[in-house]
């Protein structure tokens, strides 16, 4: 015989309703969870192979060769210039900057983008 739960264990007392109310869709999900760990094992058995390099892959037993997509990639740094002097600001740890109204400055593409979210950076196009 299970123990009895004390009167004031509400907490165990409502699982324990709980787990009588939900018992049949509780086995039904533990059904479902075994039947989609079967189906990942049965994924895993078949290997994977790249004796020819990553670009293989298998796909219902057959494998095809993956053409190289071209990839765009931006530039690490930006060149920017600011609208307003800005002292001692942080960016990243340790890394202070100090920039002057009106002067460019080449930083790294996150401080760039930063600084434009803020609003601090000039965009006209007169200069």
């Amino acid at each position: 015989m299970p123990p009895r739960k004390r009167a004031g264990d509400l907490t165990g007392i409502e699982t324990e309703r709980l787990q009588k109310e939900n018992q049949a869709e509780l086995k039904k999900r533990a059904q479902e969870i075994s039947m989609m760990a079967e189906v990942e094992a049965e994924e895993n058995s078949v290997p994977i192979d790249y004796s020819d390099g990553p670009l293989t892959r298998v796909v219902e037993d057959e494998l095809y060769q993956r053409e190289p997509e071209e990839i765009e990639l931006e530039a690490p740094t930006r060149t920017i210039i600011p609208n307003t002097t800005l002292e001692s600001v942080t960016f990243g740890a340790g890394q202070h900057y100090n920039f002057e109204e009106g002067r460019k400055y080449t930083v790294p593409l996150d401080l760039a983008r930063h600084l434009d979210s803020k609003g601090l950076l000039w965009t006209g196009g007169y200069r």
